[in-house]
């Protein structure tokens, strides 16, 4: 039956974990044993060994190969120990309570399905410790979440750190609701906490690493914490969710990063966010960001659809929005590109002063003398001018002597 799981964390029964990997059947001397380490960021370093037929020769073999990976202190291979007992390799964690993550496999040479050798990992000893997901003790209900379960993190002493890739489980929501402890983290940089969950809500004055795959309904944030001096933010989302919007409602000077650093990629649909500080990367899949509420949004994405602002500030770093909807507000618009159309209500304020990259607007609609154009070095093609809807043509800084269609009244 689903159950309703409380993150508690600080496991008092700390051990370090331990796994077997034992070679068996009828071993050619070309057969290849592989053993790989990944970390919770998704390292992965793997050792390997051929050329023997015993079990005994192999296991000394990948012994000698986990001992020499290890003088490197980068690899994941330094945080544990390697031993064989002439009839498996031995691997155990270096420090109780921080788990590692083997996978093992046996191949022909080149790579093709093994014939009639074995390689079977085995579970010595199951890790545990304070800061694991994988830890029983760690959860209120002395139980690791399962599918259909529902999660709930609150405030603890007690971060998130290990055992982080729990994506196999579908939860039936996640509800992170952490009101006093700002120093608390969930993951940590580049290490995300993973899960599959149909419903997410998230509210936390810490900070947060989140990858959540296939919600079925919308995501709602009302609060994240402040940004770091390593570059990441008090929420960072990863997530593949097609059809999924966010709706996020920030505090002065908390900080929500969307796929935001090189090389992340998320899916979601619309982002609506109002106030805080929010950085949308190039690949997240949005259409549609509305900003309002004093928000300061930096996108880099291409929208298909709208980029809508109101009472904020948005930096369009790159990509080439469908439509910018300014119904007040500030645009500084540093892409290059080709810009299809332009709307700017009230007192809005569209600033070119920030790049000087070339850039083209195809169709720039004025419909209030009020707003207000900057563009003093020309670095804006104006393809059609600009249409005065209902008003006269407002204060634009352009340089003298420019070519560009008149404007023009609809």
């Amino acid at each position: 039956m689903p159950a309703t799981l409380t993150w508690k964390g600080g496991a008092t029964n700390e051990i370090a974990q331990i796994d077997h990997a034992t070679p068996g059947g009828t071993i050619e001397a070309d057969d290849v044993f592989n053993m790989t380490l990944t970390g919770e960021d998704g390292q992965t370093d793997l050792i390997t060994y051929t050329g023997d037929t015993t079990v005994k020769l192999i296991s000394e073999g990948l012994v000698a190969a986990a001992v020499a990976a290890a003088l490197d202190s980068d690899n994941l291979w330094s945080n544990v120990t390697a031993t064989e007992d002439d009839t498996k390799v031995i691997i155990t964690a270096n420090e109780a309570g921080i788990p590692f993550h083997l996978t093992i496999e046996t191949t022909e040479l080149g790579g093709g399905a093994a014939d009639d050798q074995t390689f079977v990992q085995t579970v010595g000893t199951a890790n545990s410790g304070p800061n694991d997901v994988g830890t029983a003790e760690n959860w209120d209900d002395n139980t690791v979440p399962v599918t259909g379960d529902t999660v709930i993190i609150l405030d603890s002493s007690h971060d998130i750190k290990y055992s982080l890739k729990q994506n196999l489980v579908l939860l039936a929501a996640l509800h992170v609701d952490i009101r006093s402890k700002r120093s608390q983290f969930i993951g940590e940089p580049g290490k995300y906490l993973y899960y599959d969950a149909d419903v997410v809500t998230y509210h936390s004055v810490g900070r947060s690493w989140l990858r959540i795959d296939n919600m079925t309904a919308d995501m709602n944030i009302t609060a994240t914490g402040k940004s770091g001096t390593d570059g990441t933010y008090g929420l960072n989302l990863l997530g593949s969710n097609a059809g999924t919007d966010i709706f996020a409602t920030l505090g002065n000077g908390q900080t929500f990063g969307l796929a935001a650093r090189i090389g992340e990629v998320c899916t979601f649909v619309q982002l609506f966010v109002v106030s805080g500080t929010t950085y949308v990367g190039d690949s997240t899949g949005l259409t549609h960001i509305q900003a309002d509420g004093g928000a300061i949004v930096v996108t880099k994405e291409d929208l298909d659809t709208l980029l809508k602002i109101y009472d904020a500030t948005v930096t369009v770093q790159e990509g080439t929005p469908a439509i910018i909807d300014m119904r007040g507000g500030v645009c500084y618009l540093n892409a290059p590109g080709t810009l299809p159309q332009v709307n700017l209500y009230d007192l809005a304020i569209l600033d070119m002063t920030k790049n000087q990259r070339p850039r083209t607007i195809s169709a720039c609609h004025i419909f209030s003398e009020s707003v207000q154009i900057k563009d003093p070095n020309g670095t804006v093609t104006w393809s059609a001018g600009f249409n005065c809807n209902g008003c006269k043509l407002p204060q634009i800084d352009l340089p003298a002597n420019m070519n560009f269609p008149a404007p023009t009244a609809l």
